[in-house]
């Protein structure tokens, strides 16, 4: 087996790996951590995406609260209410969406 470079204390080494079952188990595999057998430190993890059924709740209820913020919206008739909290939901959306790309990295 190729060996890989642990990052914490420099040396190449085979990882050991250690299975854990990521909170809300139901909706996400099954998280890999490949650990040094040296100093214990995480070199990188692997797995914990979503399921199929994790997806279809997540965007099943997106859906929902998308469909009812832009219902709410247009019971306003003032347009300046309505492009306001339309610039909301999309700074909402682009703050998940980083949230999204900062814990869904791998480490390595």
């Amino acid at each position: 087996m190729d060996k890989i470079k642990c990052p914490h204390c420099d040396k190449n080494c085979i990882p050991k790996l250690w299975h854990y079952r990521p909170a809300f188990g139901t909706f996400r595999y099954m998280v890999t951590q490949h650990l040094c057998p040296f100093c214990g430190g995480v070199m990188y993890e692997s797995g914990g995406k979503l399921t199929a059924l994790g997806w279809s709740v997540t965007v099943l209820m997106g859906a929902i609260f998308c469909v009812g913020f832009i219902a709410q919206l247009f019971k306003s008739k003032n347009i300046i209410d309505i492009s306001i909290g339309l610039g909301s939901l999309a700074f909402w959306g682009f703050i998940a969406y980083q949230l999204f790309k900062r814990f869904s990295k791998r480490r390595r």
